[in-house]
């Protein structure tokens, strides 16, 4: 099972890519981000959300 640290370090990688993503939809009016690296970012989303869930939160 992943630390305390390391899943926090997901929901930042996951927050910074979404928060770049939506700047770029903004701006440009058309999206960067890959499906492939949308499904990554949302399996990390997925993991904090099971240990969310196993301690009760």
């Amino acid at each position: 099972m992943k630390s305390d640290l390391e899943l926090l370090q997901q929901i930042y990688k996951v927050a910074s890519a979404l928060d770049l993503e939506l700047c770029t939809v903004l701006n440009r009016g058309k999206s960067t981000m890959s499906g492939a690296e949308y499904e990554e970012l949302m399996e990390l989303m997925i993991e904090v959300e099971d240990y969310l869930e196993s301690k009760g939160l």
